[in-house]
């Protein structure tokens, strides 16, 4: 059972932990709609457009899985005859037959959790606990508490076999439903793809089925898994899974735990979702950020609503090449590195190509490389890739560093180049102009 404090906000605000039909159907009406547009998108949109229709389709499809989610744990509505229904339907576009997720799902929390026995914080635990004994910290929203990856991403056989074959049925499941859902799976399966193909081809299967599924493995477990979806990732990480919300009153817990007067309310400033966010935000280079979404928006919207012509597609070619040359031997080679000496006719186009990439100004770009050659891998490494793949990649440009961490490189044969005060002096006028003005001139 929920601790006394725990219990106490639940009945301040009954309507969190009790399924609601209106919340319900918007959900699943905002779902729906989402999964339409995206297949709207993938029909009549460009082919440069179709990374963004098949993030939305992912997207679309987590959604699904959420509200699937809480069938499973028969929260959704008060229904158990239209939990069922619908569970079934939101997961088989996922080739994840439902009964075969509840069974094994719920076998995963009894596991875990042993859902109905309060968990004892161990003797030693250094973290605070409640009237009951138990420990009140916030999980990890990314550690072992979030849903597993589908064994069908890393293994298809073993998907196969742990979901439409399963051997070990507890006698207390009933196997009609279990098997029926099962049926249902391998139907909609053995008739969607030959549908598919009939009314648009063997390749629409790609585009309108395997790729949207991709994408929502990426979406579902670079995000979801990161904000989680289960409730335990707001309960404190011992707490008994005793009671479960339906996650459309996620922000009507989370809001009450915090607002409270309870143990509860530290945790929930002090957990690791907000506390990262805290830490985080304020590191935002919100300028970079800005300019790294908006130039792909505005080209991919310029593709969509203007007819390419010869002329404009090799001068793109030219001027991405220009560009990219800028950055790869001017900035990283010329100036980075003083690989070779240059004039300063060639110093100068060097520094005008370089700009026009938007990567900032060289005096910013080749400091961080320096300290990056000097402090490789380490945490004062500007692209560490102990940081993961996308912040080594382009992350490094929208956080800021760790001001802890923060490390100075010698410039001084920069500061001393006329070309490169120049440009940085100026790089809010120079950038934008080499990115945007001077190809349309």
């Amino acid at each position: 059972m929920p601790s006394k404090a725990l219990a106490e906000i639940i009945q301040r605000t009954p309507q969190m932990s009790q399924p609601r039909w209106g919340a319900a159907m918007l959900q699943l009406s905002g779902s729906l709609a989402t999964f339409a547009l995206s297949m709207l998108l993938l029909s009549y949109s460009p082919w440069f457009f179709l990374p963004i229709a098949w993030a939305l389709a992912g997207a679309s499809l987590s959604l699904l899985f959420i509200i699937g989610h809480d069938c499973a744990h028969g929260n959704w509505v008060s229904s158990s005859f239209v939990n069922k229904l619908v569970g079934e339907l939101a997961f088989l576009p996922l080739l994840q037959p439902f009964e075969s997720f509840r069974l094994h799902h719920n076998y995963d929390h009894e596991d875990d959790e042993k859902i109905s026995a309060p968990i004892e914080a161990p003797k030693n635990s250094k973290f605070p606990k409640n009237e009951a004994g138990q420990s009140i910290t916030i999980e990890n929203a990314s550690s072992e508490n979030t849903e597993p990856l589908p064994s069908w991403l890393r293994d298809l056989f073993q998907h196969v076999e742990h979901n439409y074959a399963p051997s070990k049925v507890p006698a207390e499941i009933n196997q009609f439903h279990l098997y029926a859902s099962i049926a249902l799976g391998i139907t909609y399966l053995a008739f969607i793809m030959p549908a598919i193909v009939y009314l648009a081809g063997p390749l629409a299967v790609l585009k309108y089925w395997a790729m949207p599924l991709v994408a929502y493995r990426c979406v579902y477990s670079g995000i979801c898994r990161l904000w989680t979806l289960n409730v335990r990732a707001f309960l404190p990480k011992e707490s008994p899974h005793a009671f479960a919300i339906a996650s459309y009153n996620y922000a009507l817990f989370t809001k009450a735990l915090a607002s409270s007067t309870s143990e509860y309310r530290a945790s929930i400033r002090d957990s690791n979702l907000v506390s990262r966010l805290r830490e985080w935000t304020p590191r935002i280079h919100w300028l970079n950020l800005f300019i790294l979404s908006f130039v792909p928006i505005i080209s991919m919207v310029g593709l969509w609503t203007t007819t390419i012509t010869r002329p404009t597609l090799i001068w793109s070619i030219v001027y991405y090449w220009f560009t990219g040359l800028g950055i790869t031997a001017g900035y990283h080679r010329l100036f980075a590195h003083r690989a070779y000496q240059a004039n300063w006719i060639t110093r100068l186009v060097m520094m005008l190509a370089g700009s026009g990439a938007l990567e900032g100004s060289i005096k910013w770009w080749c400091g961080g490389h320096r300290v990056h050659h000097r402090y490789t891998d380490t945490p004062k490494d500007p692209y560490n890739a102990q940081g993961g793949f996308w912040y080594a990649h382009i992350g490094w440009m929208i956080v800021k560093p760790d001001p802890k961490n923060y490390a100075k490189s010698d410039i001084r044969d920069l500061n001393a180049d006329p070309i490169v005060r120049f440009q940085h002096d100026y790089y809010l006028f120079v950038g934008p102009f080499m990115a945007f003005v001077f190809p349309t001139l």
